[in-house]
């Protein structure tokens, strides 16, 4: 297994996926005795922004391949918190900008995601391993919302804290990085699963292999005395290249431990060991051990 540095990041990228919008067509009335630019403006000061939403394009967008975050309830919440702009009548409709986005998750699939405080229903459109290792799955999402400032806050997962970003999308399309850390719940479920394994090695002895590939084994030594020292816990892809489960998140927990290479002459030296243990989690179901081996020894 290829093991290396992995930047753990939510991205969103321009690649991926395909996403067709199409503004269908609209017929404007014969007789026109009220501009459209100036009731939308009256309706947007009357707070009534069922009627100003009528009056725009967007409820007449056809999206295939990608999220909406065009509706009503997006429209409502962005008007309330930003500024659209200037705008113009195209066909007696008021004609708003849309910005298409792409998020790419490396560190699993999102939770959820809203969009200035209004859900959007998430499709992931393409899930591989990708070409640097195990752990490079990729989830992408295709979202399109109004161009303009908006807060993206993706959601509590099982191992997984809640993140918020702003970001001002303009264009057809644009990118952003959002990287995600574990959660309270996470880090004591991380602690959970390597406590269930503590004791469970073939003759209560663990033997742990180098993380780079290049060094002697160690056979750690403080098993079934209670959990090790940890040093650090990281969502896989952070830093650590490591298994992870398709559908969900893994977590590499460092510990230190007294360690000795394999033999049986009785004069093995100890060495104080940086051992890496990956569990993985899908959903609430119990972590699985996927990975195991040791950073340094000195």
């Amino acid at each position: 297994m290829k093991r290396g540095l992995l930047g753990l990041a939510v991205a969103l990228i321009l690649a991926n996926a395909i996403v067709v919008v199409v503004r269908t067509q609209h017929q404007p009335p014969v007789v026109r005795t009220l501009d459209p630019l100036a009731s939308f403006n009256d309706a947007i000061r009357r707070h009534d922004y069922r009627s100003a939403y009528a009056l725009t394009d967007l409820r007449l967008l056809k999206i295939s391949g990608a999220s909406s975050a065009v509706t009503l309830a997006h429209f409502t919440a962005f008007v309330q918190k930003q500024r659209l702009g200037r705008l113009a009548a195209q066909q007696g409709l008021i004609h708003v900008p849309t910005t298409d986005l792409r998020i790419t998750a490396t560190t699993g699939p999102l939770p959820s995601l809203a969009v200035d405080g209004v859900g959007v229903s998430l499709l992931a459109q393409r899930v591989s391993a990708g070409r640097v290792a195990a752990a490079a799955w990729r989830y992408t999402y295709a979202i399109v919302v109004i161009s303009g400032p908006h807060s993206l806050t993706v959601g509590p997962g099982p191992v997984t804290a809640v993140r918020s970003v702003a970001g001002v999308f303009r264009g057809v399309a644009t990118s952003i990085d959002v990287s995600l850390v574990t959660s309270s719940g996470g880090d004591r479920r991380g602690t959970e699963a390597l406590d269930s394994v503590i004791g469970t090695c073939p003759g209560e002895s663990c033997v742990v292999t180098p993380c780079t590939g290049h060094g002697p084994e160690y056979v750690l030594d403080a098993w079934g005395i209670g959990t090790p020292p940890i040093v650090a816990r990281t969502l896989v892809g952070d830093r650590v290249v490591a298994p992870m489960p398709p559908n969900g998140w893994s977590i590499a927990i460092t510990f230190l431990d007294q360690g000795q290479t394999p033999g049986l002459s009785g004069k093995e030296q100890t060495a104080q060991v940086r051992a890496r243990f990956v569990f993985g989690f899908v959903g609430r179901l119990r972590g699985t051990l996927l990975d195991r081996c040791w950073v340094s020894a000195r």
